[in-house]
């Protein structure tokens, strides 16, 4: 593979012609409210930005000074976001470019890597980047490498913001981050292609014990607006939630108005994935594996 190189979301106005720039957004600060009770724009939603697209692209580092330089080399083996934390400590959360497969299988790509939440080394393999999908037929992985999710063992289910950082829990966001051992059938595609399905898992949310829950997913719509609705396939409609938990409740992904991101725990209805007012980051779903 190509040396691998780290793009960083933020640079310094010094920069000069020619360096790239992928989000140049700060993320909101720590305290901003994230409500899950915030009301809705009426406002057309933006696409967000590209965290994890196939295309290489051909950026360095940007020095603390704002000259470009080159990243030091990585150990042979970059294979994920996983083999790079463990090869040098301490990487930041960023896009790195990663070769699931090895030299002589399909070409590296560029990956959104979690390197701090449950220990780090996380692949981002999914982040909407819409806040309001209506798909056609299936949802695909951001990520289309089958070597990644074929040797993954682990899944990381979060709300981030735009660029990639996971929205915490806290007073006014009653939602956390939950893992739990990759669900067989999400190796070969999505859980959002997916009819309706159950699964049965020991579940950690927020870092906390792992117990024995249900994990719902699919495309199909669901009777009451609890997690625990039964499946009905009548229509498409979309969920993806961890039966008594606080960690994401993602639904209305597969039906033509604004996606709802709550916690498991809640009813799915009136929670809407994006914020009216500007200064709020909207709360984009996102599946990791490692």
């Amino acid at each position: 593979m190509r040396g691998l190189q780290q793009v960083l979301v933020t640079v310094s106005a010094t920069i000069g012609a020619g360096a790239c720039i992928f989000n140049s957004a700060d993320p909101p600060p720590v305290d901003a409210d994230t409500s899950i009770d915030a009301p809705v724009a009426d406002a057309p939603v933006a696409d967000a930005p590209d965290l994890d697209a196939d295309a290489p692209r051909d950026c360095g580092i940007v020095c603390g000074c704002g000259d470009a330089c080159v990243d030091p080399p990585l150990p042979p083996g970059a294979s994920t976001c996983q083999t790079i934390l463990k090869d040098r400590p301490g990487s930041p959360n960023n896009r790195y470019e990663i070769d699931p497969d090895g030299d002589g299988g399909e070409a590296p790509v560029y990956a959104y890597c979690d390197m701090t939440t449950d220990g780090g080394g996380w692949t981002m393999v999914f982040h909407s980047r819409m806040l309001n999908y209506e798909p056609p037929e299936k949802i695909p992985y951001n990520i289309k490498v089958p070597a990644l999710l074929e040797k993954a063992k682990e899944t990381l289910i979060a709300f981030r913001r735009v660029d990639g950082s996971i929205i915490e829990k806290s007073n006014t966001w009653p939602v956390d981050w939950a893992t739990f051992p990759l669900i067989d059938p999400w190796r070969k595609e999505s859980p959002f292609s997916a009819t309706g399905a159950i699964a049965r898992e020991m579940v950690s949310v927020g870092g906390g014990t792992p117990e024995l829950r249900n994990i719902y997913f699919g495309h199909s719509t669901f009777t009451a607006s609890m997690c625990n609705g039964v499946w009905d396939d009548s229509i498409r409609y979309g969920r993806i939630c961890i039966e008594g938990t606080t960690a994401p409740f993602y639904s209305a992904w597969a039906y033509p108005a604004g996606d709802n991101c709550t916690s498991s725990d809640r009813t799915h209805l009136a929670h809407p994935c994006l914020p009216t007012d500007a200064t709020l980051p909207g709360r984009y779903f996102s599946i990791a594996v490692r």
